[in-house]
């Protein structure tokens, strides 16, 4: 039985590290995103706010308004659609949380108190943590998978590969 449960320690640790760090880099890429979106908005805004306090004949401002005001209502609504704030915020959430969990666990396991149901409360808690996360983009899932693959018992998402024991 206790071999059974240093097993399934292991695998959950493995799978905890491996989470996190998907989630660690899709908060990124997704903020990453969030950033490239929000630049050209506060750019267009400074511009137009010095266009607006110069003398141009009024015709050219109505059509450079008019411009300026659809490329920033398309530019919100496209981070808007995509809930690229949203992801960013549930990911780096999930990440600190899969920590959380990780350091919980070698926490017990100092102290040697680990017991089949602190697992399986721990297992719960991972399930319901990966559970609420969107999808993660797939060059970050394939790069992971490649990185950590055969090293670490990797989780479902990315194709749920074994760690080889060596």
């Amino acid at each position: 039985m206790e071999d059974k449960l240093q097993k399934n320690i292991i695998i959950l640790k493995d799978r905890l590290h491996v989470s996190s760090v998907l989630c660690n880099r899709s908060n990124i890429y997704y903020s990453r995103i969030k950033n490239c979106l929000l630049f050209p908005n506060m750019l267009i805004s400074s511009v137009s706010m010095i266009f607006n306090n110069q003398n141009f004949d009024s015709t050219f401002l109505r059509y450079y308004n008019t411009i300026i005001n659809s490329i920033t209502v398309f530019l919100l609504a496209v981070q808007t659609q995509l809930k690229i704030s949203e992801n960013a915020d549930i990911f780096r959430s999930s990440s600190n949380s899969l920590l959380t969990l990780l350091h919980e666990i070698e926490n017990k396991e100092n102290t040697g108190i680990l017991t089949s149901e602190f697992v399986g409360t721990c297992n719960e808690r991972y399930d319901l943590i990966m559970g609420n996360i969107p999808i993660i983009p797939s060059h970050i899932r394939d790069k992971t998978r490649t990185e950590y693959g055969g090293k670490f018992h990797l989780p479902i998402m990315i194709n749920h590969i074994p760690k080889v024991v060596s």
